[in-house]
């Protein structure tokens, strides 16, 4: 029986051909903007089974007004009692311009990611979500 090598196998010392794993395609989702953040509009929803990989927020400066919960939620496709917050954090007391979280969330097909912030100063904003099909 003949053996496929392909591109990136290799060949072990007893003959065998090892197969790398094959990393998924990693999607980004980004939204920009200077209002607030809304979680009907700031959203993932791949409508397949999937795994939250990265969340990143980049802002033009600092918010400084109040209280300022930029808030990560993973909306449960069956039920409300089953919705996560993936990250909760306070921008205006962590002084954040940049924020990078890595995560490895799996999510079934009705599964939505959404994101909340009540942009105050109207900072102008990059937020990217990662995913992969699983």
């Amino acid at each position: 029986m003949a053996t496929t090598v392909l591109e990136n196998d290799r060949v072990g010392q007893d003959g065998q051909v090892i197969h790398p794993a094959i990393e998924p395609n990693t999607v980004e989702t980004p939204f920009t903007g200077a209002g607030n953040v809304v979680v009907g509009t700031h959203k993932i929803a791949p409508g397949a089974a999937f795994k939250l990989t990265e969340i990143q927020l980049h802002l033009s400066a600092a918010p400084t007004t109040g209280a300022q919960n930029f808030v990560i939620t993973k909306d449960d496709g069956v039920a409300a009692a089953y919705d996560v917050v993936i990250l909760s954090i306070d921008l205006v007391a962590g002084v954040v311009t940049d924020l990078r979280k890595e995560v490895a969330i799996i999510c079934k097909a009705t599964d939505v990611i959404t994101a909340a912030w009540t942009n105050t100063d109207t900072k102008t904003f990059g937020l990217i979500f990662k995913h992969q099909l699983v």
